[in-house]
């Protein structure tokens, strides 16, 4: 049956964060109210960026506070569906199948004119950022697009080991924030129609930002969890690397996207080091090499032949294949590291059965440069970063530059790869039964917060934790004692997160291979002990009413309703344009065509200048290297002159004594 979707209304939205140290506690509560005159089934979706691990669901429906459970997929399904045929209220919080990085609401049998407010509870690690800082990073896709006003807050509340020097929100209106020592907080009020991409928040710790960390957490009846964090600050020499860049040339990159995508190209070539090369590929549904005999030095001519391809790229090569340059790649034998950099608007093709031969790449690395996105990428683009050893970097186009920057700063640097990690008791001895979270250590880069965590059985008492490494950065090795994790309530945010980091590399086990029965049980029997939602768990709640719903409920898509009034919106403003004279939007048009020319033009003089000054380097370089083999040539004929004329003294000596 058609129903009107714009009678869904959102009312308000209210986020509390709680940061403590590199550790973030997030609460989102959304109030929905059906203004329809018959029951209603609300469903939506909203994405979760793989940083997260959703951990509470909670509905406040007619006065009543019903707390979710999580039970296994299926089971949580049957008791939805048969709290809806009973005429309950029933709520279900489910990872979609068919976006691994996505969630799915259901609000059931909800009454006319009744508000309810949906509570999601999550938990995260911060990341380190320059300078000196720690980030926390909530994306606000869950709200974009709304089209009519809503009331929203936000409270953050910070504490901190150590003294916090300075407190940023980027790119967030209506934001006051307050500093005391080692504890800060963050407010946000108003009533207003949407919300930015996401809430940055930068924490400036200075040098105590690489500070080592050791927390710990007891839970009554359960093992003690425990967390190690630290940033490794070495010195090192700068690596000699080959950088690829893929371009994604696909259908979906038109527009806008290709432009920023020519801009960001542009800011990159002035950034490449000296001492390496470079290589450029488009992909589509093919793939297509710029400089057909490998990588090339950033020299002016090079520098010259990529900015005029670069100008002329279109999104011409139709669907997202990305496999085949990949494959390309990992074939080419060389002598230098590859760092491979995809510009890309994270929209590509399954490339599940690379990812093996990824993870086996030596002196290979993979990342993501996100065009016209702020978010997480998608769950495709994610594998093959963490198959590859590399970051995702999603930004706008006027910031790609720095991004591009701090990206190979962190690529070039070493890795410590061989990594042994005991956690030891009061006396000193190695607890044997840690179950250590990821099971499988990944490699530590320096400048990168590296987080890892474990399970310590009930009967032993954690006191420290010792760190070995071997890289090329040489070798790491230190001891950090362990203290209680700072929280003013009892906590379960080690506990959640270290169950987290076991499901999700026994997700991606899954996804890179055919997923076994066992594994679904694993991941099940975790998501029920720990209260996570998962690929195979899910939270359910059911209200019980006292006068069962027995009108037909009717469903409604919220993400339906608001794509619906942005499309509308968007017809208006078209309508409203082309009613304007024809001549004032050629003389619009025109003026934004000058500009942009103009400031390309600027990008291209900056890129061919800093060539010139490449060419003049080189030359300088050549002169010396002459000067160097014209003295070398000259010393010789010295050196041999002297020799001639010590010989003829010794003779002349040795005649003189006969």
């Amino acid at each position: 049956m058609s129903t009107d979707l714009s009678n869904c209304v959102l009312k308000s939205v209210a986020i509390r964060v709680n940061i403590i140290d590199v550790l973030a506690e997030v609460e989102l509560r959304q109030e929905y109210t059906n203004t329809f005159d018959h029951p209603i089934e609300a469903v939506y979706k909203f994405p979760v960026s793989a940083a997260y691990a959703v951990c509470g669901f909670e509905v406040i429906s007619a006065d009543k506070h019903i707390i979710g459970e999580v039970k296994e997929k299926n089971q949580a399904a049957a008791v939805y569906e048969d709290a809806i045929s009973s005429g309950k209220g029933a709520y279900l919080l489910e990872k979609s199948e068919d976006n691994p990085d996505e969630f799915k609401v259901n609000v059931g049998n909800l009454p006319p004119s009744q508000s309810v407010s949906i509570i999601i509870r999550s938990v995260a690690e911060l990341a380190y950022t320059e300078p000196e800082s720690l980030l926390f990073d909530l994306p606000m896709d869950f709200i974009r697009g709304q089209s009519k006003p809503f009331q929203q807050s936000i409270d953050v509340n910070i504490t901190m080991a150590n003294p916090i020097m300075t407190l940023s929100c980027r790119d967030y209106p209506y934001i006051s924030s307050q500093i005391s020592g080692n504890q800060a907080t963050i407010t946000s009020s108003s009533t207003i129609g949407n919300l930015p991409n996401s809430l940055k928040v930068n924490i400036n710790l200075g040098s105590h930002v690489f500070d080592r960390r050791c927390w710990r957490e007891i839970q009554s009846g359960k093992e003690t969890a425990v967390s190690l964090s630290f940033a490794p600050d070495c010195d090192y020499q700068q690596e000699i690397f080959d950088v690829y860049f893929i371009l994604d040339r696909s259908g979906s990159m038109g527009g806008g996207r290709i432009s920023e995508l020519k801009y960001a190209m542009l800011s990159c070539l002035k950034n490449i080091p000296l001492k390496c090369r470079f290589q450029i590929i488009g992909f589509g549904s093919q793939w297509v090499s710029l400089f057909s005999d490998g990588p090339v030095s950033p020299c002016i001519s090079n520098l010259k032949t990529a900015r005029d391809h670069i100008t002329k790229i279109a999104a011409d090569m139709g669907g997202t294949s990305l496999n085949g340059p990949l494959v390309h790649l990992l074939n080419l034998t060389s002598k230098q590291k590859k760092i491979v950099i995809v510009l890309t608007d994270g929209d590509v093709e399954d490339c599940k059965s690379i990812i093996p031969d990824l993870q086996k790449a030596k002196d290979f690395s993979l990342s993501i440069i996100g065009i016209g996105i702020q978010t997480a990428a998608g769950h495709e683009i994610e594998k093959l970063v963490s198959a590859a050893k590399g970051f995702s970097e999603f930004s706008e186009s006027t910031t790609i530059e720095s991004k591009f920057i701090s990206l190979l700063n962190r690529l070039a640097l070493p890795a410590y790869e061989e990594i042994q990690i005991s956690w030891r008791n009061s006396k000193g001895s190695a607890i044997s039964e840690v179950r250590t979270a990821p099971v499988n250590l990944p490699p530590i880069f320096a400048g990168q917060l590296y987080n890892v965590y474990g399970f310590v059985p009930q009967n032993e008492s954690i006191s420290s934790v010792n760190v070995k490494a071997k890289g090329r950065a040489g070798a790491l090795e230190f001891s950090v004692e362990c203290s209680d994790l700072p929280t003013a309530e009892p906590s379960k945010i080690l506990h959640t997160l270290a169950a987290k980091s076991l499901i999700r590399e026994l997700e991606e086990g899954a996804a890179r291979q055919k997923p076994s029965d066992t594994i679904h049980k694993m991941i099940a029997r975790l998501g029920v002990d720990y209260g996570l939602a998962s690929s195979q768990t899910s939270f359910v709640a059911v209200e019980q009413r006292d006068t069962a719903v027995e009108q037909t409920m009717q469903s409604v898509d919220v993400n339906q309703h608001i794509q619906a009034e942005i499309i509308a919106q968007q017809d208006a403003q078209l309508e409203m344009l082309s009613s304007r004279s024809g001549r004032r939007r050629t003389w619009n048009i025109a003026s934004d065509s000058l500009e942009a020319k103009r400031i390309m033009s600027l990008n291209i003089e900056s890129v061919l200048q800093r060539g010139e000054r490449l060419e003049n380097l080189c030359e300088k370089s050549e002169d010396l290297s002459m000067q160097s083999m014209r003295f070398k040539k000259s010393s010789n004929v010295l050196r041999r002159r002297m020799w001639w004329k010590n010989m003829r003294l010794l003779i002349f000596s040795f005649l003189i004594i006969l």
